[in-house]
């Protein structure tokens, strides 16, 4: 099998032929590992369209496994994932599993994907349906009349005219004449599909500038790229530090689009790649100190959290400058940039000016961001990171759910570490302040196959999936 695995691999992903594919990949997973497997698998695919019908026809058929694969196996690629999150959230709501549909939302967050409407939409109805606490503001399920941006499936009806163009332009690419292509979209009007394959052709092309420029053209015309090609192109943009050609990008979206494809936070990642973020500070302090009343509500929404937990981490020489701005938007009730603040200093255990955050600012607030704690507690296999987080939130005024998820890490942490006993222990304890739904499912199992190792009874009844309300979430 091994010679001609990607050659049967790419023939049955032609064929659309899920479950073959999925045998294909268990097969391989026992002669190369499941890493190996999932990036052959991967890129097998070829094109990112076909991933996107690969993953509807793994949901469609039920196969989860190969889902998750590509989710895990995407995550360092440079491809919009959207998709396969959405794509796994039917699944897991087709399950009845709201721990794992509610956990895709918090690894989105994680990794600075910015959920679409339907993704949200999907996910709080059905927490809803569940009688489960919904963390984030489900949108109205109403068609934006400001921007829309298409997906393959939306193009609109076109006329003789516009056909024939598309015709002409779906000639060129074909024949591989991408220059004749770009001037024949700069002066026609072709399909938002047609102009946003276009642009992701340059991209992979190695032609950012003139993806670029194809993208301002289209933005001054009033017409937007297909949504993930959009944020493909600005994730390139961003990490090359071309904070200018971004700048010029954001004067054409209003705010809902730049909240749509997490703009601001990658307009802040690209002045971290430049080496620029001493002048970008400045321009947050400006945008804080000249703010009125009436657009509180779009600067909070516009702070780039996740960007700026990425200045804190990697110019640690700017904590200062970014306290003095953090403490700005504090002051007029924006809590959020001294949160990101008090988790970077939380984890590298600046307890004297962590106490002061909390105390002048945190302690109070409605809303508690600390999921990158248990995050890197996780990764570090970080005991006392941990712990110290639990100590804290057990004298905050804290939902069962976030006090569940902290010692559920913590579980986990003991477990990889071999700390078996101490796991058990950690578990018990945990049951006896909270209902055990509160604690991850997969924390539990891991408990429960431990004491059955150890030939002793497990005096606890599993939660059903659709009853595990332990939330992988910023949430108090």
């Amino acid at each position: 099998m091994t010679p001609w695995k990607n050659e049967l691999a790419c023939k049955l992903i032609e064929l659309e032929d899920a479950e073959k594919l999925q045998k294909l990949t268990d097969l391989s997973t026992v002669v190369h590992g499941e890493i190996n497997s999932l990036y052959d698998l991967v890129f097998s695919f070829n094109r990112p369209q076909r991933i996107n019908n690969a993953c509807e026809k793994f949901q469609q058929e039920g196969l989860v496994k190969p889902l998750e694969g590509l989710k895990d196996a995407t995550r360092d690629l440079d491809i919009d994932r959207g998709d396969i999150y959405y794509q796994l959230l039917l699944s897991y709501t087709k399950q009845g599993d709201a721990e794992k549909a509610l956990g895709l939302w918090t690894q989105m967050q994680e990794e600075d994907l910015a959920p679409t409407d339907q993704f949200l939409l999907s996910l709080g109805s059905f927490l809803q349906e569940r009688g489960l606490a919904v963390p984030f503001v489900i949108p109205q399920p109403k068609i934006q009349k400001r921007v829309t941006f298409m997906t393959e499936a939306q193009d609109p009806p076109k006329s003789g005219s516009a056909k024939t163009a598309n015709r002409a332009f779906r000639q060129k690419i074909a024949a591989g004449a991408i220059d004749d292509c770009v001037t024949f979209v700069n002066q026609n009007k072709v399909s938002v599909v047609d102009a946003s394959y276009l642009i992701e052709t340059l991209i992979h092309q190695n032609r950012l500038d003139d993806a670029f420029r194809l993208t301002i053209n289209q933005l001054d015309g009033g017409i937007f790229p297909v949504q993930k090609i959009f944020r493909f192109l600005l994730n390139k943009i961003a990490s090359e530090g071309k904070v200018a050609q971004l700048n010029q990008i954001g004067e054409k979206l209003n705010s809902e689009v730049k909240r749509l494809i997490s703009f601001d936070n990658r307009l802040c990642h690209a002045n971290i790649v430049a080496g620029t973020v001493d002048g970008y500070l400045q321009k947050l302090e400006n945008y804080i100190d000249n703010t009125t009343p009436e657009n509180l509500d779009e600067v909070s929404a516009q702070f780039p959290r996740s960007g700026a937990y990425g200045i804190l981490e990697r110019h640690p020489e700017y904590t200062d400058k970014f306290e003095q701005v953090a403490i700005k938007y504090a002051q007029k009730g924006i809590v959020g940039p001294l949160n990101v603040l008090w988790t970077r200093l939380f984890i590298t255990n600046d307890t004297e000016k962590v106490e002061q955050i909390w105390q002048g600012y945190l302690k109070d607030a409605p809303r508690l961001m600390f999921q990158k704690i248990i995050q890197t507690a996780r990764e570090l296999h970080d005991e006392d990171l941990i712990n110290r987080l639990i100590q804290l939130l057990k004298v905050t005024k804290v939902t069962d759910g976030a006090l569940g998820n902290a010692y559920s890490c913590n579980i986990d942490v003991l477990v990889s570490k071999g700390k078996h006993d101490d796991a058990v222990q950690l578990f018990e304890m945990a049951v006896s302040q909270l209902p055990i739904e509160n604690i991850n499912r997969t924390a539990i199992k891991r408990v429960k196959n431990i004491v059955d190792a150890q030939g002793k009874p497990f005096s606890y009844v599993l939660p059903s999936k659709s009853k595990s309300v332990a939330q992988e979430a910023d949430d108090v």
